[in-house]
This record gives C-alpha cells, sequence and structure tokens, in this order.
C-alpha cells in the first residue's frame, strides 16, 4: 500500500493494470486522506511499467499493521535486473514499511536513495522465516552504510530479534553522522546498545525502550557515566521498568542543552526514588523545560471482590516536587498518573516558581480505591486556585483533583475555607486557561451552579471542563452497587461544563461593555502630588 503524496504517484498509479490497484478514502484526525492499496502481488511487468515514474515519488508510505506487504520476490528480482540507476527510486527523500515476513520477504534496502531523510520499518514477526529476515535487516544496514543518506529521523522496531544481533544492526548508524532522531520505542534495548547511539554526534531526540532491571542493570548504565554521551541531546524519552536506571540515564547524559524528559514507569515507584528522580532532574538538568513522568496504570481489582488486594502504588507526598521549584523555566509539567497529595500551599509555591508554566498536571488521571471505586487526594480548594489564575498568565492547561465544596465568608471562620462568592478583581491580562482537568473529583449537586460561576468569572476563556468518571467505567473500577453515583458525578461535571460555556459568553459581553465604556467616558484627572498642595493649607477657614 502506498500512503500520502497522492500527487507524486497518481503517474504511477494509472499505468498500472486496473486489477493492481483501488483508491480508497481513510478518515484521519487531520481530515479525509486517500489510500492507495494494491489488491494483489506487484508481477516484474508492473515494475518494468513503473521505472519510468521512480523519478517522481519521494514518499512511500505503508501502515498496513496487520496484513504487510504481499510482493512476490521475483518481482523484487527483475526489479535489480531492470533497474536503470544504482537506486531504483533517487528522490525518494521518505520511507516507511511494515514488514511481515510470515507473507513475504522484501529487500528493503533497495528503496533506499542517497537523498533519504526519514525511515521508519516496522517488523512484526518473523514466523519461520528468521534467516531471510536478519539477512534482509544486515542487506539494509549495510546498504545505509555505503549509500551514507542524510537521515535525520529513524525509526526501527523489530519484533523476535535478539539483542546481540540487534546490537549488530545498530552499528551500522554510527556512519550517519546527520542523525538526530532515533525511535525504538517497542524494541527493548540495553546498555551497550546504548552505548553505541551515544556516539551519533548530533542525536538530538532520544526514544527508547530501555530493557533490564536490578541491580547488574543499574551497574551496566552507571559504568556509561565515565565516557560523558549523549553530549547533544535535547530531548530524551525512556520506557523503564526499575527507577534506578532512570536516575543511571540521568545522571550520565552530559547534554547541557536537554529541555525535555518523559519518563513511562512500567512498575511501582516508592517515595524515596520519586524524590531522588527529581532531586537529579533539578541537579543535572537546569534548563529543563517540560517534564513528563507516567506511572503504569494501577490493574484495578474487582470491586465486587473483597478479597481482591488494591495495587501496590503508593501515595507520593506534596514535598516531592520541592526541587522542581528551583527551575523557573518550566512550560509543561504533566504527572497526571502520579498520586501525589496536592494542597493549596503546594500551588501557591507553584505558582510563584513557575511563571511560564503553560501546562500542569498532577494527580488528575490516578484513581485508588474507596467505597465508590475511587480515591483521589483531593485536598486543592477553588480558592487556593487563584494565585495559578493571577501569576501563571501564560497557563492553558491544568489539571487537578479539586475540593469543590462551596462556602461562603460566613462560613470561613475557622479559617479551613476561603471566600469564593467574591468576583475577581480587574487584571490587566486574562488567564488563557482553556483547558481544566478534574480528574475524580467529586462535586455536590447544590454546587454545580457556583462552581461553573467560579471558573467562569475567573477564567473567561475556559472551553473544556473534562472529568474522569466516564473513563471510571471502562477501566471497571466502579462496582455494581456504586454505578448510579458515579454517573451522577459524571452528569454534575458536564453541566458544570455547559454552564461555563454559557457564562462564557455573559463574560465576554461584560468585557466588551467595559471597553466600551472606557472608551466613551473621560480620563480621570491624576491626583496632585504632595509637593504641590504645600502651602494651601493658609486658604483654609
Amino acid at each position: 500500500m502506498l500512503w500520502g503524496h497522492l500527487p507524486s504517484i497518481v503517474p504511477l498509479i494509472f499505468t498500472m493494470p486496473r486489477d493492481l490497484w483501488v483508491i480508497e478514502p481513510r478518515e484521519e484526525k487531520g481530515g479525509c486522506r486517500t489510500l492507495v492499496k494494491f489488491t494483489r502481488p506487484l508481477l516484474s511487468s508492473d515494475y518494468i511499467r513503473f521505472l519510468g515514474y521512480a523519478c517522481r515519488v519521494k514518499a512511500l508510505h505503508d501502515t498496513s499493521h496487520w496484513r504487510g506487504i504481499a510482493l512476490d520476490e521475483s518481482a523484487w528480482t527483475a526489479l535489480e535486473q531492470f533497474r536503470p540507476t544504482p537506486h531504483l527510486l533517487p528522490r525518494l527523500r521518505s520511507l516507511s514499511l511494515t514488514v511481515n515476513c510470515s507473507v513475504a520477504l522484501i529487500p528493503i534496502h533497495i528503496l533506499i536513495s542517497s537523498v533519504l531523510k526519514q525511515l521508519t520499518v516496522y517488523v512484526r514477526r518473523s514466523g519461520g522465516r528468521g534467516a531471510h529476515l536478519r539477512r534482509g535487516l544486515r542487506r539494509l544496514f549495510e546498504k545505509l552504510h555505503v549509500t551514507n543518506p542524510p537521515i535525520r529521523h529513524i525509526s526501527l522496531e523489530f519484533n523476535h530479534c535478539s539483542r546481540p544481533k540487534y546490537q549488530t544492526l545498530l552499528t551500522a548508524l554510527l556512519c550517519l553522522k546527520s542523525l538526530t532522531t532515533v525511535q525504538t520505542s517497542y524494541t527493548p534495548v540495553g546498555a551497550s546498545t546504548l552505548a553505541i547511539l551515544s556516539h551519533l554526534p548530533h542525536l538530538r531526540d532520544l526514544q527508547v525502550r530501555v530493557l533490564g532491571s536490578g541491580q547488574h542493570t543499574v551497574d551496566a548504565f552507571a559504568r556509561m557515566r565515565s565516557t560523558r554521551p549523549f553530549r547533544s541531546l535535547a530531548k530524551v524519552s525512556y520506557t523503564v521498568d526499575d527507577m534506578a536506571v532512570v536516575h543511571c540515564l540521568l545522571r550520565s547524559a552530559a547534554s547541557r542543552s536537554l529541555t525535555y524528559i518523559d519518563i513511562c514507569m512500567l512498575a511501582d515507584v516508592s517515595p524515596e526514588d520519586a524524590q531522588e528522580f527529581m532531586s537529579i532532574v533539578a541537579l543535572h538538568h537546569s534548563g529543563l523545560e517540560h517534564l513528563q513522568l507516567r506511572l503504569r496504570d494501577p490493574m484495578p481489582r474487582d470491586p465486587n471482590d473483597p478479597h481482591e488486594v488494591a495495587p501496590d502504588q503508593e501515595t507520593l507526598p506534596s514535598d516531592i516536587l520541592g526541587p522542581l521549584l528551583a527551575l523557573p523555566q518550566l512550560s509543561t509539567v504533566n504527572m497526571a498518573s502520579c498520586p501525589i497529595v496536592v494542597n493549596d500551599s503546594l500551588v501557591a509555591r507553584m505558582a510563584i516558581a513557575w511563571p511560564d508554566i503553560s501546562t500542569l498536571e498532577l494527580c488528575s488521571s490516578f484513581h485508588g480505591f474507596d467505597d465508590l471505586g475511587v480515591r483521589p487526594p483531593a485536598h486543592v480548594r477553588l480558592a487556593g486556585l487563584v494565585p495559578l489564575f493571577e501569576s501563571c498568565k501564560k497557563l492553558q492547561r491544568l489539571g487537578l483533583p479539586l475540593d469543590t465544596t462551596m462556602t461562603t465568608a460566613s462560613d470561613s471562620a475557622d479559617g479551613s475555607r476561603c471566600d469564593t462568592s467574591a468576583r475577581p478583581s480587574a487584571c490587566p491580562t486574562i488567564p488563557r486557561l482553556a483547558d481544566l482537568c478534574v480528574g475524580w473529583s467529586k462535586i455536590e449537586e447544590a454546587d454545580v451552579a457556583p462552581v461553573a460561576s467560579f471558573l467562569s468569572d475567573h477564567l473567561p476563556l475556559l472551553s473544556k471542563v473534562t472529568d474522569g468518571w466516564e473513563s471510571a467505567f471502562v477501566y471497571g473500577v466502579v462496582a455494581d452497587e456504586h454505578t448510579e453515583g458515579a454517573w451522577t458525578y459524571e452528569t454534575r461535571w458536564r453541566q458544570v461544563a455547559a454552564l461555563v460555556r454559557g457564562l462564557s459568553l455573559v463574560r465576554q459581553q461584560e468585557r466588551n461593555w467595559a471597553r466600551r465604556m472606557r472608551e466613551v467616558l473621560p480620563v480621570p484627572a491624576a491626583a496632585p502630588a504632595m509637593e504641590d498642595l504645600q502651602g494651601m493649607d493658609k486658604y483654609l477657614p
């Protein structure tokens, strides 16, 4: 199948036999695109027709992750025989192929061009043709080594490929001096493989699934520190099983331009490990702008079985974020799946420490267990959000579990609650916050309208309010007897979202009136200075 860049492939399509191809529409998030689907294996005669148009093809993409490309191997032999130039596709800049070796073996190496900039190869499974797979991959990397194209982005996913053979293949990448992005998100790599990748001089983006856990693996990664690898990295994305491995990787990264860290943990994290992680980030990567820490989704126990145990993930105290408060340039902090206890005091400190924050999510997608199936540590009151609204003018997305109990000034004599009924004072700039996620926050029916009014007063541009109650049914963490209560909370938050959208129009009209009044009414004269009033007391009676 060919995907995308249809104008470059149209001459090829309409010279093929009519029983070979079919054009189908396919819906994508970005709109409707055209999918050119081959209905039978290609023959050598088809390729002879293709040679006259090969120089026009700039992108060849296959996105069939289920069927792969069913091609006749003899056709590739005929294609190589009739090839008039060293490169079959001399202008090919983007190549993305999904290879299913149980269907056919594809010599991908003949598609490599001298101007190739992006390469994606996904091998689903070898089946009974493992030797053919290894030979084909070896020829691919040999062609990369000989051709040395200016590839900047390479994504390689090989299932059923042993680590020694995989590391041997990756050694060929060292010749690609212009390589800036390496992605192996599903194929596990070890310390020796990362040591190979660390020698790439211009590597900027590394997305890998790190293999191994335990002291032996930690020692292997710790030995990398002596070489000070990854001197040019700007973005890392690690999927790991052991937080100690993350500590070694972050300590060993010698790049001073690292601004993006994304860690996906597949195991539970203790408060001590989380505290050390934050300290390492603040100490070794002071220029960090984007930090994302994702914990595994806790496997929910059956809520109808009282004997089944809950997940082992511990609640993380709020003070683990203390080291990060020393990084004022942070623009994104995403720890939505981390069970961090967030309170008003921490929110106020974050508002002061991160004035340029644009995305802040803490514990907005974590679910524990209680009598209703979920247990978000909701200790942030609505009034506690005001410092964020006033100090963080660039904030566009906020995710926090909220205590939505509304109170008035007469109810807050003990000082434990704040008055949330007062309208905000006029400010020179309007908060940009447009997306609010409240997670599994509970809300009473009497608080729906006051909460919506509070949000629309302080956030005039707020257009989206989401919660996690609907996904609770997907995960199956709500007991049967509590299903009605969970749907009640979901319905109430939908009502809040609808009221906020309606009230935002009213707030917009109020701002328009205020602007018109400032244009019509004269500007009041400034009060006289104190030195101008000296000596005026003699005129007083």
